[in-house]
Parts: structure tokens; sequence; C-alpha cells
């Protein structure tokens, strides 16, 4: 069974006050599981495309996020209930 194509995203993060040497060890084994050659093809067959960021990447794609759906909340007029 095949789905229509939408992006869904699945982040792995950590605290903010998380040591940078856990993070990046964390970072390495997030990014090994990703390109294992066993997984690969699961990832296909399930339509994933991975996509695997650096910490500093990670930090600026949430940020870009975050001002890009406060943009569309704000022009919806959502507020919290």
């Amino acid at each position: 069974m095949r789905f229509p194509r939408r992006q869904f995203l699945h982040l792995a993060g950590a605290p903010k006050a998380t040591p940078a040497e856990i993070v990046g060890t964390l970072n390495d084994a997030v990014g090994a599981g990703l390109a294992d050659s066993n997984l690969q093809p699961k990832f296909v067959a399930l339509g994933v495309e991975p996509r695997p960021m650096t910490p500093a990447e990670f930090k600026g794609f949430i940020a870009a996020e975050i001002d890009k759906w406060a943009k569309v909340i704000e022009f919806a007029g959502i507020k919290p209930e």
C-alpha cells in the first residue's frame, strides 16, 4: 500500500542544557543508524527520506520552523485555548 506523498517530521533532540559531548555522541549514533545499509531498503519501502543534520543544522532548522509556523499562526489569528 502506498500513501500519497506527505511530509512527516520525526525529530530526535535533547534538552537545551545537555552537554555538547553528549549531543555529539547522540548525533553520531543516530547518523550511523540512518546510514546503515541494512535499513536503507526499509526506508525506501516506507517512502522515508532520512535527512540527518549536525547539531548546528538542527538548531537552525528548528529556529526556521518556529519562525515559519509563528507567521502562519499569526496570519490565521490562532489563539491559545
